[in-house]
């Protein structure tokens, strides 16, 4: 039995994950150029893809984050939307690293911000990764 709480330390980042039945190689591009990058690509046996993004610089908070990434999105030209609208999944990752220590913190999305994901049909995940034995 552990004896210990787990504390929320600190924010991480965001990634913006999307599951494709296609490369979406034109809408990367255009929401690259709106300050979100690729950092990773896998192509399933399917045929299908995977794409991990996250914004060129780091922020301080998954709030402002998700405000660079939804901004991104959303200045999307008509003509892409409907590449948007036909990936499988669209989520936005939120990454926690907690530490041995008493405590807790809170993580909250404001409605607006959820109204906006909703719009864009973006799933929100939270992952909370465990902590790192140099760091109890």
């Amino acid at each position: 039995m552990l004896d210990w709480c787990i504390e929320v330390k600190g924010y991480i980042n965001t990634d913006l994950i999307l599951d494709c039945l296609e490369c979406p190689e034109v809408l990367l591009h255009a929401i690259s150029d709106a300050g979100v990058s690729e950092i990773g690509r896998t192509q399933a046996a399917d045929g299908s893809w995977r794409v991990v993004m996250e914004t060129w610089q780091d922020r301080k908070s998954p709030t402002e984050t998700m405000l660079v990434i939804l901004d991104a999105i959303e200045s999307l030209p008509s003509a892409l939307q409907e590449t948007w609208n036909n990936c499988v999944s669209r989520t936005l990752d939120v990454g926690f690293r907690v530490f041995r220590q008493g405590g807790h913190r809170q993580f909250s999305v404001a409605a607006e911000l959820l109204g906006r994901m909703n719009a864009l049909r973006l799933e929100l995940v939270i992952t909370i990764y465990s902590p790192e034995q140099e760091n109890c």
